[in-house]
Parts: C-alpha cells; sequence; structure tokens
C-alpha cells in the first residue's frame, strides 16, 4: 500500500506474493494492450485466423474489430 505524504510517496506495507503468481495488469498495461490491437492488422489478423472475438470497451459501447 501506498500513501502521499506532503508531496512524497510513501510505502506502507510490501506484500510479497508467492513464486509463480502475478500481479493484475495495471490500466497503462492494459491501454497499451488495446492500442496494440487496435492499431496492429498483424494482431488482427491473428486473432481472426483462431476464431477468436476480441471485444473493445470503450464509452461503455463493445465492438468486434474491423479486420
Amino acid at each position: 500500500m501506498l500513501s502521499l505524504k506532503g508531496d512524497e510517496w510513501v510505502i506502507d506495507s510490501l506484500t510479497q506474493l508467492p513464486e509463480g503468481v502475478q500481479p493484475q495488469i495495471t490500466v497503462h498495461e492494459l491501454a497499451a494492450a488495446e492500442a496494440t490491437v487496435r492499431n496492429d492488422p498483424r494482431v488482427q489478423k491473428l486473432a481472426a485466423e483462431q476464431g477468436k472475438l476480441i471485444l473493445f470497451i470503450s464509452d461503455s459501447l463493445a465492438y468486434p474489430p474491423q479486420v
């Protein structure tokens, strides 16, 4: 857990995850992944070839990519 004290972030507590456990994806990682799927025709083609429906959430509207 972090807290902001004045203009500095301070670590209040730290929990080490068990080996093999990954933390949740961050908002920034999710945005980067979405940008890659939206902008990389290779990723869209591979997803289409695998028969996977990728949904993008934008302004609470879900729609499939244009491949």
